[in-house]
């Protein structure tokens, strides 16, 4: 099997598949489960739109032949006249160990990774990790 990721549009055969992906935490594991929800949701979805929008869209994530995942953005109001896009890659348990994410993220993180280290300061380190939350100041 080669390490071709390829991403195509949502069919109605992939209906099915995308299904299975959110169908109970052995399918997301356990940190990834969010609770139950409409199953017929993304059906209408695909029936109106296709699953691509001007405010988010849906793909499937192919390695080689096989489907492993999907990858869905949607836009994000972040102020009075303002907006950005949210992105997210969802993959099969079964394909997330088989070198499938790094190279699907790869396309879709490298230009705003090179456009956000031109805003960087030469010689200061930034930190990879976010800071541990602290609690709040106590009154006495």
């Amino acid at each position: 099997m080669g390490d071709l990721v390829t991403l195509r549009p949502v069919t109605e055969d992939d209906l099915a598949f995308l299904a299975s992906l959110r169908d109970g935490p052995a399918a997301t594991g356990v940190h990834e489960w969010h609770g139950w929800s409409d199953p017929q949701r993304r059906r209408r979805q695909w029936a109106e739109t296709g699953l691509l929008g001007e405010n988010g869209g849906t793909l499937i994530v192919r390695h080689d032949a096989d489907r492993v995942g999907h990858v869905s953005w949607r836009k994000v109001i972040t102020g009075p006249a303002a907006s950005g896009w949210a992105l997210g890659v969802g993959l099969a348990l079964s394909s997330r160990f088989r070198h499938v994410m790094p190279a699907c993220c790869h396309g879709l993180w490298t230009v705003p990774m090179r456009q956000a280290s031109r805003f960087r300061v030469p010689g200061r380190q930034y930190r990879t990790r976010p800071r541990p939350l602290l609690s709040p100041p106590r009154r006495e």
